[in-house]
């Protein structure tokens, strides 16, 4: 995936680098690490500039890298995260899953408290891209 030429690198944080895909009109956002809550916070931030200076209905979300759980924070990507994405334009978001349990079960968690954007996880990063590209 980050050796596809049509993608440019718009920020980062230790949490997430993020990265619009011109060929696609979207951003993917790679996270990787341990959850902690002021790099969530600013990481999410990130976000937020990115879809300003490149507003996209469609977010690619990998979290394979990501190597814990967010630590109580579900409810506040559900309830808050994920609702100010889809203010600022997303519709939809195919989440992959990391390979480690209490990061997946945290991403399950936080999808119990969104009811927008339209989001669906994945297990691996080229079945979430191909659904992403047949929606809307």
């Amino acid at each position: 995936m980050l050796d596809n030429p049509a993608l440019l690198i718009l920020g980062s944080t230790p949490a997430l680098s993020v990265y619009y895909d011109a060929e696609n009109q979207w951003l993917y956002a790679d996270w990787q690490g341990a959850y902690k809550a002021g790099t969530a916070h600013r990481s999410a931030q990130l976000l937020v500039q990115c879809l300003q200076s490149y507003p996209c209905q469609k977010l690619l979300n990998s979290t394979l890298q990501v190597t814990s759980s967010w630590n109580g924070k579900e409810k506040w990507a559900g309830e808050t995260l994920f609702p100010l994405l889809a203010s600022f334009g997303i519709r939809y978001i195919a989440c992959v899953y990391s390979k480690q349990w209490p990061a997946r079960h945290s991403l399950d968690v936080a999808m119990e408290y969104t009811t927008q954007p339209f989001i669906v996880s994945f297990d691996d990063l080229a079945t979430a891209y191909s659904w992403l590209q047949q929606t809307g």
